[in-house]
């Protein structure tokens, strides 16, 4: 990821009180030439540690926007929080007024034949400990129950062919989650685990996709899709069960693999205090749109309970 920072201009950025203007500095007394903006220095004191951990959208650019006129941030908000994509960033800058570009948060695909992605954010307003799932969505976590999409065998077996293309075997304990939910929910077995889980639950019980959640504060960009190599594991529960996910397409972040159709990372899954997600709906080609359909239905279930969602773009 590039960030750039330069000097902002008296036009856009409105000098703090006892700072000299960026226009100001960047002009001699005996000259009006024009030059380009200079690169704010990174070096130097004063020195001051910045994350902007889930920097938030500003406007429906692709590019996030923050303002800070001081080298002071204790008091500040540096980074104002509208919506809930962004990248977490960390950066040691000094100087006059600047200005941030951020990349939204996205997740880049790895070329696959099969892969039929859907990603989508979400945003709470309390943290998911605080927060109940409404009767209305647990009623839908019933196989009989009315849904817009129904599983089928052609789903199901084109979800296998997706797993099973870069030689990983989805049999046994490797068998997608979708229809891990079905035998539950029939033997009466899941229960709710929270609002972000039981609407997924709901989604992929009923179309037959499997998706993945990971909390955005416990992943950290970039956020990427491929086949897992050979030798590749991870731990998937409190337990410290690990799964071998070589052959198996996955999603990663900067720290490896974290989530997949089968099972997600202990190190990245939702718990009492998650408030940011990303989603992951691994659909297939073989049913096209089948994927954006899920997600959209996810996401219409998460904000008529409240939460705020965001389209996530893959490349």
């Amino acid at each position: 990821m590039i960030i750039t920072v330069r000097r902002g201009r008296r036009s856009a950025i409105a000098p703090a009180s006892g700072l000299k203007s960026a226009e100001g500095m960047r002009r001699s007394a005996n000259s009006t030439a024009k030059r380009a903006p200079s690169p704010v220095p990174i070096s130097g004191p004063p020195r001051v540690p910045i994350r902007a951990k889930m920097a938030m959208r500003l406007t429906q650019s692709p590019a996030l926007e923050t303002i800070c006129e001081s080298h002071s941030f204790r008091n500040s908000g540096l980074f104002r929080r509208t919506a809930n994509t962004g990248l977490i960033v960390d950066a040691h800058l000094s100087g006059s007024p600047f200005r941030i570009h951020l990349m939204e948060l996205s997740v880049a695909l790895e070329a696959h034949p099969l892969l039929e992605a859907a990603c989508f954010s979400v945003s709470l307003s309390e943290s998911l400990g605080e927060l109940q799932s409404p009767e209305w969505l647990l009623s839908l976590l019933a196989l009989d129950a009315e849904a817009p999409l129904q599983r089928s065998e052609e789903v199901r077996s084109a979800t296998r062919d997706l797993l099973r293309h870069g030689g990983f075997k989805p049999t046994g304990r490797g068998k997608p989650a979708s229809e891990y939910l079905v035998r539950a929910v029939g033997e009466g077995k899941l229960g709710s685990i929270n609002l972000v889980v039981d609407a997924c639950n709901v989604v992929s019980l009923h179309s037959g996709i499997p998706i993945s959640i990971v909390d955005l504060d416990l992943a950290e960009a970039p956020f990427s899709v491929a086949v897992s190599p050979s030798g590749t594991s991870y731990v998937f529960n409190a337990g410290g069960q690990e799964i071998d996910v070589s052959g198996l397409i996955c999603l990663r972040d900067a720290s490896g693999p974290c989530a997949n159709a089968v099972k997600d990372s202990q190190r990245t899954k939702t718990h009492g205090g998650t408030k940011r997600a990303l989603v992951i709906v691994w659909g297939s080609v073989a049913h096209e749109g089948r994927a954006s359909s899920a997600a959209a239905w996810y996401r219409e279930l998460l904000e008529r309970a409240g939460a705020e969602t965001a389209a996530v773009p893959t490349a």
